[in-house]
C-alpha cells in the first residue's frame, strides 16, 4: 500500500496503465491479438463446419459459404470477379481471396461479421494462391513469379522466393530471375516448398528451410554437353555447406518436366509432390523430420495432379487424367504407409480436399461443362452439395467437424 501511496510510484502505475490500454487498443485494431495469442474475440466469429466456394450462379464469380451438408448457402461477400480459390485462416475467422480492382489483382480477406472485405495488397502484377501460414501470422501469395509474405493485415510485404542468393546470382550473370509457379507452407510456419520454372520450361522442386534463408534444390533437370537431359533428385536434405550433396538420377527426360501439384500435412510435416514427364507421372514424398525425399510411384498413360493429404498425414488423394484409351479419369487414394492405391471414383474431378475429420472427400465433379461441389462418403456414396452447375474452388474451415 505504501508503494501505491507514494506519488512517484502512482505516476509510474498510471503511465503503465496508459501504455497497456493504448497497446491493447492497437493490438485489437491491428489484429495482433489473433496473430500473437490466438484470441479471436475482436476478429468476428469463427466459421466452423463451413465450406467456402466460388459460384457463377448469378453470372459472375462470387464468394459463397455453406454448411458441410450443402445447406444454408449464402454469399460471404458482395464482391464479384473472384478469380482464386478462397482460403480460410487457421482459426477460421477470415477467408482470403483474389479479385480485380481496376486493372490489377489484389488480395482481400473477409470475416463473417458483415463487414466489408479488407484489401490486403495494393501492388501491380497478377496474383495467385492466396493463403495463410499455419500459425496465421502471415498471408502469402504469388505475384509475377515471386512468392510474397506479409503480416495478416498485409503490412511488411516481402518476397521470400526467389531467395536472396537466387536473385543476386541471376543479376550477376545477367540472366532471367527464376519464376515460381507454386508453393506450400511447412507445418512450422517458417519453411516452404516451392516450384521454380527454368529458362527451358522445366520445373524444379526447391525447399526453403526457413524464411529469408537460402533454398535447397531437391529435384531438377540437368543437361550434359551433348544436350541429353536427366531428371535428378537430392534424396537427403540434411546437408551442411561443407558436404558434397549426393545426386540420384531418376530418369532421362526428352520433353519437359512439370510439377502438377504439391501438398503438405500440417500434423506430420510431410509433403507430397506429383509430376509429369514423357508420358508418365511420378509421386514423391518429402519427410522433413527425417530429411528424406522418396519416390513412391511412377505410372504411365495418365497425368496425376492436385494432391491433397489427409489431416493425419496417412493418405493422399489426387486427380488422374487419362492420356491413353487404356486408362480412365478419376480420383485415386494412396496410402503413404503401405503405398497401396485404390480408385475412389471414376469421372472428371477437380480440387479434391480432405475435411479435418479425414473420413470423406470434398471435390468438384465436372460433367458436360457443369461443375458442382460433391461429397464422397467412406461408403463410396456421392452427394451433390451444389446443383447450379457453376460452383468450384471449395475450401473447408479448419475447425470443421462432422
Amino acid at each position: 500500500m505504501k508503494l501505491i501511496k507514494n506519488p512517484e510510484n502512482k505516476g509510474i502505475l498510471v503511465l503503465l496503465s496508459i501504455i497497456l490500454v493504448i497497446g491493447g487498443f492497437m493490438a485489437i485494431t491491428s489484429g495482433k491479438l489473433e496473430d500473437w495469442f490466438g484470441i479471436t474475440w475482436f476478429s468476428g466469429p469463427a466459421m466452423t463446419n463451413k465450406i467456402a466456394f466460388v459460384s457463377e450462379r448469378d453470372g459472375k464469380p462470387k464468394l459463397y459459404i455453406m454448411s458441410l451438408d450443402g445447406e444454408d448457402q449464402m454469399p460471404l461477400a458482395d464482391e464479384v470477379g473472384i478469380n482464386s480459390p478462397p482460403m480460410f485462416s487457421p482459426l477460421g475467422t477470415k477467408v482470403a481471396f483474389i479479385k480485380k480492382v481496376g486493372n490489377e489483382e489484389q488480395v482481400f480477406s473477409v470475416e463473417m461479421n458483415g463487414r466489408e472485405p479488407d484489401q490486403l495488397t495494393n501492388t501491380n502484377g497478377a496474383k495467385a494462391q492466396p493463403g495463410f501460414s499455419p500459425d496465421g501470422k502471415y498471408i502469402s501469395f504469388i505475384s509475377s513469379g515471386r512468392v510474397y509474405i506479409a503480416d495478416s493485415k498485409g503490412n511488411n510485404l516481402e518476397p521470400v522466393l526467389p531467395s536472396h542468393r537466387e536473385t543476386s546470382e541471376a543479376t550477376l550473370r545477367r540472366c532471367v530471375i527464376s519464376a515460381y509457379s507454386q508453393y506450400a507452407w511447412g507445418s512450422d510456419s517458417n519453411s516452404m516448398l516451392g516450384v521454380r520454372v527454368d529458362e527451358n520450361g522445366n520445373d524444379s522442386l526447391v525447399y526453403l528451410p526457413a524464411l529469408r534463408d537460402e533454398i535447397i534444390t531437391l529435384v531438377q533437370v540437368i543437361s550434359d554437353q551433348r544436350g541429353n537431359s536427366t531428371l535428378v533428385m537430392l534424396p537427403d536434405i540434411n546437408i551442411s555447406e561443407c558436404q558434397t550433396p549426393t545426386i540420384t538420377p531418376i530418369a532421362p527426360v526428352k520433353g519437359r518436366f512439370k510439377i502438377t501439384g504439391i501438398a503438405s500435412a500440417m500434423k506430420t510435416g510431410v509433403f507430397v509432390i506429383t509430376a509429369f514427364f514423357d508420358g508418365q507421372s511420378t509421386i514423391l514424398e518429402l519427410d522433413v523430420s527425417e530429411g528424406k525425399l522418396i519416390p513412391i510411384q511412377i505410372t504411365s498413360d495418365v497425368i496425376i495432379s492436385n494432391p491433397s493429404i489427409s489431416p493425419d498425414g496417412v493418405d493422399v488423394v489426387f486427380i488422374v487424367k487419362a492420356i491413353k484409351k487404356t486408362a480412365k479419369d478419376g480420383l485415386v487414394r494412396l496410402s503413404l504407409t503401405s503405398k497401396t492405391a485404390e480408385v475412389v471414383a471414376l469421372g472428371k474431378f477437380a480440387d479434391p480436399i480432405f475435411p479435418p475429420t479425414g473420413d470423406r472427400l470434398i471435390a468438384v465433379e465436372i460433367k458436360n461443362d457443369r461443375r458442382n461441389i460433391i461429397a464422397i462418403e467412406p461408403s463410396g456414396e456421392v452427394r451433390e452439395l451444389t446443383t447450379d452447375g457453376k460452383s468450384y474452388f471449395p475450401s473447408l474451415s479448419p475447425q470443421s467437424v462432422k
